[in-house]
């Protein structure tokens, strides 16, 4: 199975969008580091803006979890989206994503669908 990254650069390249990797290997630390510690991937079109974080469906929760924890996604929601993309393979050379959506509540709080 390719990479998650690599699946939902492909997915939304084939969709209609423009969409670039932001996260970057630290050397020093020997970790990744993701935009904002959320974001994997932003994409643009359709008239709209993307960030996604995207791992593999196992890992769902966990990167759920760390998102609504993260103070810097109410003002990322704002202005434009951001989506968890769980990917799992459904059968030979065919792979699906669980895509959890985030929003802002008219009281600041975010929420999931």
């Amino acid at each position: 199975m390719k990479s998650p990254t690599v699946l939902t650069l492909q997915w939304l390249r084939d969709n209609g969008y423009i969409a670039d990797k932001v996260e970057h290997w630290n050397p020093f630390s020997k970790t990744r580091k993701d935009l904002f510690g959320i974001i994997d991937i932003i994409a643009a079109g359709k008239g709209k803006v993307l960030g996604v974080q995207a791992t593999t469906r196992a890992n769902v929760s966990a990167r759920v979890k760390k998102a609504m924890e993260n103070e810097y996604l109410p003002a990322w929601l704002t202005s434009a989206r951001f989506e968890v993309w769980g990917w799992y393979h459904i059968a030979r050379g065919l792979d699906d994503a669980r895509i959890v959506k985030f929003s802002l509540n008219d009281n600041g709080t975010l929420s999931t669908a």
